[in-house]
């Protein structure tokens, strides 16, 4: 009783010393406010990609365009653009991923066969979107002009001349290539046609429509936030101990006063996080997510006070948290998982707190794009 009440003693004598710090209360208190900010940016934010369309004044392209223009989809959409000059300034300043420029007289470059290079794309060298945007574009183009060559090829094929020989009048012929669209769209929708069926997976399940858009990575920012903080608070609880300030406890009860000091910053950090958590839209359950902190506070704590204790020397360990940093924010799935480029990286980033916060041991998940 005596240690854990030394234990406590110390805690609260830390969290006092840390109140009186307005540059520490200042950084837990833009912390939250700053994921909140972001927050409120995303819901504003469709999240959609907004791709630029060049019809020119050719009328099946103007046609096409409208087409496109029409489609709704959660990831990207289309909208006119004048000219390549303004399709080029769009790309250029990131209003738009990508421009596709449609030459005059598209359908008939397509009927004379010229297939390749018939449409231009103009494209960011950061994108990551422009190939799923111009299987889009094509699937379009091929649904408008694939109706007319099949309409053409029911006319003039050589598959159809014994059936529209049999027709003598125009109106017969019509009719019968009315059955022929008929069935080309029966069979185009009801599933019997060959297709591919391209579904994102998380956790075995398939995403709900919209769901993938790239989110701020709250949680993995927050895991990262209270580690570089439980590493400061042992650098400076290591520095006490330098100075002296236990010199009246034996060494082999020091720790306890040390790791006293360490959760106690990490607790006020914790406030802040949880605040963040909340700002941000990740409070569906308060209770749950606070218990969840509290399971990574311990964790946290006991993981800083053991790299205390192997580096020895308070500043040592102060030079390692920019390491700390660049290993958890690359090799933790944060932003994204490293692994799938680095193999290496999947044991790596389990010696890092963040990992275990984001892997779901505290009942958390990752949000990594």
């Amino acid at each position: 009783m005596r240690k854990l009440a030394w234990w406590f003693c110390m805690f609260g004598m830390t969290l006092r010393r840390a109140l009186y710090r307005p540059v520490f209360l200042l950084f837990l208190l833009i912390f939250p406010l700053g994921m909140g900010v972001l927050h409120q940016v995303e819901k504003r934010d469709s999240g959609r990609i907004a791709v630029a369309l060049c019809p020119g004044t050719d009328a099946w392209n103007q046609a096409l365009a409208e087409r496109l223009e029409s489609e709704e989809s959660r990831s990207f959409f289309f909208y006119p653009c004048g000219t390549e000059e303004e399709a080029k300034e769009a790309v250029m300043t990131g209003r738009a991923e990508c421009a596709y420029l449609f030459p005059e007289r598209l359908k008939e470059r397509l009927d004379e066969g010229h297939y390749t290079r018939a449409v231009r794309v103009m494209v960011s060298p950061s994108t990551v979107a422009e190939k799923i945007i111009s299987e889009k574009i094509f699937s379009e183009l091929f649904e408008v002009y694939g109706r007319e060559l099949l309409a053409d090829y029911g006319k003039n094929g050589a598959a159809f001349q014994t059936v529209m020989a049999r027709c003598q009048t125009t109106e017969a012929r019509e009719k019968e290539c009315g059955v022929l669209m008929e069935l080309y769209e029966k069979y185009r929708s009801n599933g019997s046609t060959f297709t591919f069926d391209y579904q994102t997976l998380q956790g075995g399940t398939a995403l709900q429509t919209g769901a993938m858009k790239v989110v701020f990575p709250v949680r993995g920012l927050t895991a990262v936030f209270l580690f570089i903080m439980g590493l400061s608070a042992a650098v400076m609880a290591g520095e006490d101990a330098e100075r002296g300030l236990y010199a009246a406890v034996r060494s082999r009860e020091r720790w306890l006063l040390q790791t006293a000091e360490i959760a106690a910053f990490v607790f006020l950090a914790s406030i802040s996080a949880y605040a963040a958590l909340l700002a941000s839209g990740n409070g569906a359950e308060p209770l749950l997510e606070a218990g969840k902190l509290l399971f990574y506070l311990v964790f946290v704590t006991i993981y800083a006070f053991g790299c205390l204790a192997v580096c020895r020397k308070p500043g040592f360990l102060a030079a390692l948290i920019p390491v700390f940093i660049l290993a958890s924010l690359l090799l933790c799935p944060i932003f994204f998982d490293a692994s799938v480029f680095l193999p290496g990286a999947a044991g790596v980033r389990k010696l890092l707190p963040p990992w275990w916060y984001l892997s779901g041991i505290f009942g958390s998940q990752s949000v990594y794009p």
